[in-house]
């Protein structure tokens, strides 16, 4: 099961989100293949230990930096583009958190980005991986 966990400044819109979220994993039948909760970014030191990876909200970016440089992170963060976090498709967001997984086996990097991505220039409106199969290019060493 693919434990993630939403967080955003204060709890207010990822509560939000947690709804629809909720929702589509119902429909979707997923329930005993990913779990999603919701909390307040500061609130990631105390649980980490209960997830598998952080999907941080866009203004949360800065923090998951500090947060990163002060090592009390221990599991992959993910700060979730701005395009994206308006839609937050449950597959996209699912996709991208599978493959955030086995970049930051490799690298350990946090916050994480996908390599070739600028966070304040994210175009795409899909996952990551859906994006490169349309757009190769994209991607830059």
């Amino acid at each position: 099961m693919l434990r993630m966990v939403i967080c955003c400044g204060g709890g207010m819109s990822s509560s939000v989100i947690s709804v629809q979220i909720k929702k589509a994993i119902e429909d979707k039948g997923w329930e005993d293949e990913i779990s999603v909760a919701f909390m307040p970014l500061l609130f990631l030191v105390k649980h980490q230990e209960e997830f598998d990876i952080a999907m941080l909200c866009p203004h949360t970016m800065h923090h998951a930096q500090e947060m990163a440089r002060k090592n009390e992170i221990q599991l992959p963060m993910y700060v979730i583009p701005a395009r994206l976090y308006g839609s937050m498709n449950l597959e996209y967001l699912r996709e991208d958190a599978e493959d955030i997984l086995k970049i930051y086996a490799e690298t350990k990097e946090n916050p994480l980005h996908f390599p070739g991505e600028k966070f304040l220039e994210v175009k795409r409106n899909t996952s990551h991986r859906r994006w490169i199969k349309k757009h190769p290019q994209a991607v830059q060493d």
